[in-house]
């Protein structure tokens, strides 16, 4: 048999041989799926085990210095030499070091000094190999001379590194009942009211002018208007078909020619007025009850501002933040940075007026915030930004060890990009968590309506007391003889 002049055969043995080649096709993209997926899934730090049993005894201080640092076993400064094993102190450094030294094969532990030890008597420790590196906190100046850098000390790459930014204070304020007029101004909220009045006396002279008889002296017709313009009554029923008509709800009969026109022109009034109002009103129902305090508002106006830092480094005739700011005041000299003394100092500072700006750690003022819940008293200012010159954190190590510090920085070049990282951030400085200071829903909930409330009560009750009134004057002139 053929078919359209081949064989069956031949079709049959094509058809074999084309489904050979997807099947051969798809078996190699499987297997270089797998390829893929096991050299991920045994993607390992390139210093795995290069130090294996070797100790690294990290100096640190001996008090709690949140999320950095925190001592599990004690509360208040550790006495000075002790010695802390790794499962005693917690961290976002700790968590650090954890991960670094189980895949270098570190025998890890910390050595605690106060917080007063100055940093000769820390270089000393590591001079006399009574520790092997010093947990240090920004670059010195001194780092960077000949002395020093690539001389005296070896030092590892960050493995902390956040950019200076600033917190101002935030004020909740209290909730305005009469948000339904914020809309619009008070002069225009006159304009409007005097517009209408004005409608509702032109109304009342056309009308009046309707009932002058025809052949009448002008001085009987000028007595006929100031009568019907004169009456209480009459005020009072063009007044309410102004407003009527203003609040689309017509209940008069328009009937001659200027009546018309003058109906004309205010419901072409009112459409624009109202329109505008009613677009704006639910913003203003659903705005934040909130105000920062300023400056600063960003770099350009830095310069006229009282800045508060935890950072020893920034308080320093000539720190590198000096040109920024007008003045600075920082916390006593035993509290270190982001201690709570350090931190409470800088926050009632600026909630007192005392500074105008926190100046510090981004990450850490960030985890601060989210951490006390802070977001109703400190607002992140994300237009002031420095670079991270005196938030990096790094390990300094004797001159001997520039081999053991490259091993631990590629270590910590590793563990950077590694998604563990990113977990230790969250953990610590909330990095994925942001302040909500508005309304989230953007629901209009009862307290910034009640002054409406208020006036529509008000309002009925007045007519009910008019009701009353009434009531009680026509049955008492009927009751009289």
């Amino acid at each position: 048999a053929t078919l359209r002049g081949y064989s069956m055969k031949g079709f049959t043995e094509g058809r074999m041989r084309g489904r050979g080649w997807v099947a051969h096709a798809l078996a190699a993209v499987c297997c270089a799926c797998q390829a893929m997926l096991v050299s991920t899934q045994n993607s390992n730090n390139p210093m795995m085990g290069c130090c294996k049993g070797r100790r690294l005894l990290v100096g640190v201080q001996g008090v709690d210095d949140l999320p950095f640092f925190d001592f599990l076993s004690v509360e208040g400064p550790l006495p000075h030499s002790t010695i802390v094993p790794t499962r005693a102190v917690n961290g976002f450094v700790p968590d650090m070091f954890h991960d670094i030294a189980a895949e270098l094969g570190l025998e890890l532990a910390y050595y605690a000094f106060e917080p007063s030890f100055s940093e000769g008597n820390r270089r000393e420790l590591l001079d006399n190999h009574t520790i092997d590196a010093i947990v240090s906190f920004g670059l010195p100046s001194r780092a960077y001379g000949h002395g020093d850098l690539g001389g005296a000390y070896a030092y590892t790459s960050a493995l902390y590194n956040s950019p200076m930014t600033g917190a101002v204070k935030l004020t909740v304020n209290a909730v305005n009942i009469w948000r339904f007029i914020d809309p619009f101004s008070d002069e225009l909220w006159a304009g409007v009211l005097i517009l209408g009045l004005f409608t509702a006396f032109v109304l009342l002279v056309l009308q009046a002018l309707e009932k002058v008889p025809a052949g009448s002296s002008l001085r009987a017709g000028i007595y006929i208007v100031c009568l019907e313009v004169g009456s209480f009554r009459n005020i009072a029923s063009a007044s309410y078909t102004s407003l009527a008509l203003y609040l689309t709800g017509d209940s008069y009969e328009w009937e001659t020619g200027p009546e018309k026109v003058l109906r004309t022109s205010w419901l072409f009034f009112s459409l624009i007025t109202l329109a505008s109002y009613t677009a704006n009103l639910a913003a203003f129902f659903t705005l934040p009850n909130l105000s920062v305090s300023s400056p600063p508002t960003g770099m350009q106006d830095l310069i006229y501002t009282t800045a508060c830092t935890t950072f020893p480094s920034a308080q320093d005739e000539l720190s590198p933040l000096k040109p920024f700011v007008k003045s600075f005041i920082h916390p006593p000299s035993d509290c270190a940075p982001w201690t709570t003394c350090a931190t409470d100092f800088c926050y009632n500072a600026v909630q007192s007026g005392e500074a105008n700006v926190w100046i510090d750690d981004g990450f850490a003022l960030h985890g601060f915030i989210q951490d006390r819940q802070l977001c109703t008293t400190l607002m992140e200012l994300h237009t002031i930004k420095f670079l991270p010159f005196l938030s990096t954190m790094f390990l300094t190590m004797r001159h001997d060890e520039w081999s053991f510090a490259a091993n631990i920085s590629a270590a910590i070049a590793y563990e950077a990009n590694h998604p563990r990282y990113l977990v230790l951030m969250d953990k610590w400085f909330k990095v994925h968590s942001q302040c909500d200071i508005g309304n989230e829903n953007m629901q209009i909930n009862f307290e910034s309506m009640k002054g409406l409330f208020y006036v529509t009560v008000c309002i009925i009750l007045l007519a009910l007391v008019c009701a009353t009134f009434s009531t009680f004057r026509r049955t008492a002139t009927k009751a009289s003889p």
